[in-house]
């Protein structure tokens, strides 16, 4: 019996730890695999298995695979599925799994879970998002800075507005300088203002220099000072 075959019978097995141990080898050895249609439906069988550790198991590991599978369709909606999952771990894993993804596709999946119940799987997501610099993902980013209930979700949002530099996102930033309640926040808001760095970004920084609390006119000073270096 080949190593794919044990895999395969694995696959089916009664026995959970066998699946679990199977769905791990499944993802890892993908990409050798010799019958990668039947590896997949394997796969595919399996992100529905009944016991969350062999969910977890596949959503930790699914990136391995991912780039091979010819079956993309069901691949994204496999993924989906994992990051919609109604166990937390298995959500967690398929965000971090999300985040190694090289494909633009990981956007609305990722702007969903910014609103997922586990705040862990937020902040995943938010990092992730983070990394994306697309036009696409103002106007979600923007209603996360604005009505997430995580500070550092909404920190990050900010931050990723900042690096995206369009003038559309000055106004939400502004208004996260002048009125979120977390301190935190309101110096991200500053840091992406100030990375925006044109006139219309500079003047809410100007006016934070007066603001009441001491930690918010000190960045705004800083970065003032940065932009005018930065044009000299």
């Amino acid at each position: 019996m080949s190593n794919y075959e044990e895999i395969h019978k694995k696959t089916t097995s009664t026995n959970p730890r066998e699946r679990k141990e199977a769905a791990k080898q499944l993802c890892i050895t993908f990409a050798i695999l010799p019958d990668q249609e039947q590896a997949w439906e394997d796969l595919h069988r399996l992100i529905q298995d009944e016991n969350s550790e062999v969910r977890t198991t596949i959503a930790y590991n699914i990136a391995y695979a991912f780039p091979n599978v010819t079956d993309k369709k069901q691949a994204w909606e496999d993924l989906h599925r994992l990051v919609q999952d109604k166990d937390p771990e298995v959500r967690i894993n398929a965000t971090k799994s999300l985040a190694e993804i090289k494909d633009s596709r990981i956007v609305e999946p990722l702007i969903k879970a910014l609103n997922d119940k586990d705040k862990y799987v937020r902040e995943l997501a938010a990092n992730a998002l983070l990394k994306i610099k697309e036009s696409r993902v103002v106007e979600p980013l923007t209603q996360a800075l604005k009505e997430n209930n995580n500070t550092y979700v909404r920190g990050l949002a900010a931050l990723t507005l900042g690096e995206i530099k369009d003038s559309i996102v000055i106004e939400p930033l502004t208004q996260a300088l002048k009125n979120d309640k977390d301190k935190i926040v309101r110096i991200c808001a500053i840091i992406a203002l100030a990375n925006i760095g044109t006139p219309k970004a500079t003047e809410p920084l100007t006016q934070a220099l007066k603001d009441d609390d001491h930690n918010i006119r000190l960045f705004a000073l800083y970065s003032t000072n940065k932009i005018i270096q930065q044009k000299k």
